[in-house]
């Protein structure tokens, strides 16, 4: 099984299966044999001609297999179809199967739809492994459906995974945009909350040039000590003179000033000490 249309083929028809399978009947092997663990995830093929093991079990000792496709349908299709199948899965493996399968398409509309199904979700603990699935997330084109997240929900189980996710994959438009919900009009404390958390967790260099630039000119100290503190773990010249920039401009907020200050020991890599080398310069 190769090529796009395969994958969305086989992203569907194994959608059907996790809906339709409570017994976990879905074994090593075709779709339909029985006798193996339940199916629980599910990734896809490339263009190329490559093929990617599409069937993950967990609990089963790390055995891998290949379901066949009972469905060729559009991509919406297949989201909706993982939707439902997150929804009405009857058992925790089938569930996660369709969170994962939905991490693993990527796109803004399988993100909002994981996201929903997640906080439809009354088992708390469920409701984490669910939104743990965005562990697997590496299409950036959800970024954006996963940034707004952070300032429309309260629950700690998404915020978590969202977070964790934005730091790993975050760039300088995530950066913006996270700047964006901050000063909206509707954000509550919490919600500005979790965007400074978002923005204090980055770790991509992509996002450094961005949270330089907020850290360097937003009028809010909120968002100038949470850009500061991403900076602080991206590390590297770019990030190192950031902060250096941040701490120099910020004389005037004696507390404001002593936090950033208080974050240059956390940058260790040679690029950014050698810039950070002239803060005693810039704050005599």
């Amino acid at each position: 099984m190769v090529g796009a249309a395969a994958s969305v083929a086989a992203v569907a028809g194994l959608a059907w299966l996790i809906s339709r399978d409570p017994d976990g009947a879905v074994g090593a092997g075709p779709a339909g044999t029985s006798g193996g663990p339940a199916l629980t995830a599910i990734g896809c093929c490339d263009d190329q001609n490559t093929s990617i093991q599409l069937v993950r079990y967990r609990g089963g000792a790390g055995k891998m297999g290949v379901a066949e496709p009972v469905a060729d349908p559009a991509a919406e299709t297949s989201v909706a179809a993982l939707s439902e199948a997150l929804s009405t899965a009857p058992d925790r493996p089938g569930k996660l199967a369709a969170a994962d399968a939905l991490a693993t398409i990527g796109s803004p509309e399988a993100v909002e739809q994981l996201l929903t199904r997640a906080l439809e979700e009354p088992d708390l603990g469920l409701r984490r492994e669910i939104a743990g699935a965005l562990a697997a997330l590496d299409d950036r084109t959800g970024l954006e459906a996963l940034t707004s997240a952070v300032a429309a929900t309260s629950d700690r189980a998404l915020l978590d995974a969202v977070t964790e996710t934005l730091s790993r994959m975050g760039d300088g438009e995530t950066v913006e945009h996270l700047a964006e919900l901050y000063r909206g009009e509707q954000q509550i404390r919490r919600q500005r909350n979790s965007v400074r958390r978002a923005l204090a967790g980055m770790r991509n260099p992509e996002a450094a040039r961005a949270l330089a630039s907020l850290a360097t000119t937003a009028p809010e100290p909120g968002l100038v000590e949470a850009a500061a503190r991403g900076l602080s773990k991206i590390g590297g010249a770019t990030a190192a003179q950031g902060l250096a920039d941040a701490i120099g401009q910020a004389g005037n907020d004696p507390q404001l000033h002593a936090s950033l200050l208080g974050l240059v020991r956390r940058i260790d890599d040679p690029a950014g000490l050698k810039v950070l080398s002239n803060l005693e310069l810039l704050n005599p």
